[in-house]
C-alpha cells in the first residue's frame, strides 16, 4: 500500500479545537475516513493531541451490520490512542464519536464520518 494511503487511515484529534477544526488527518483532512468496500479489513488509527485529555470510549452510528469495532476495548484509564477496525464487507456510511476527557471531568463528544465506498478513492 502506498505511504499516502497510509496517512489517510491515520488522524489527529484536537479537542480544543472546535468543531471545525478537531480532526487533522483522513481522507479530507478532517478526520472522514475512506475504504474501498469489499477490499478486506481496514484499520484506522486515531491519536488524542494534548495531555490534558484521555479517550473515555468510542461510539458508532449507522452501522446496522457490525462493521466496525475499536480497539482497546475496554479503554484503559490514560488512553490517547486507539484502532478502530472496519471488516469492510459491504458498503456503508457511518460516523464514529469520539468521547474524550478532560482533566476536568467533562467530556467532549467529537465525531467525524467513516465510508466503505463502492469504487474506493
Amino acid at each position: 500500500m502506498r505511504n499516502e494511503d497510509n496517512n489517510r487511515k491515520r488522524v489527529q484529534l484536537h479537542p480544543e479545537g472546535g468543531r471545525d477544526n478537531q480532526y487533522n488527518g483522513g481522507h479530507d483532512g478532517r478526520g472522514h475516513f475512506h475504504a474501498k468496500a469489499d477490499e478486506g479489513e481496514v484499520v484506522f488509527v486515531l491519536d488524542l493531541v494534548g495531555n490534558k485529555y484521555e479517550i473515555a470510549g468510542v461510539d458508532f452510528f449507522d452501522d446496522p451490520d457490525g462493521q466496525l469495532s475499536y480497539r482497546p476495548n475496554p479503554i484503559p484509564p490514560g488512553t490517547t490512542s486507539v484502532q478502530i477496525h472496519d471488516i469492510n464487507t459491504k458498503g456503508m456510511n457511518a460516523r464514529y464519536r469520539i468521547n474524550v476527557r478532560a482533566q476536568d471531568g467533562r467530556v467532549i463528544a467529537c465525531d467525524p464520518m467513516i465510508s466503505n465506498e463502492p469504487r474506493g478513492r
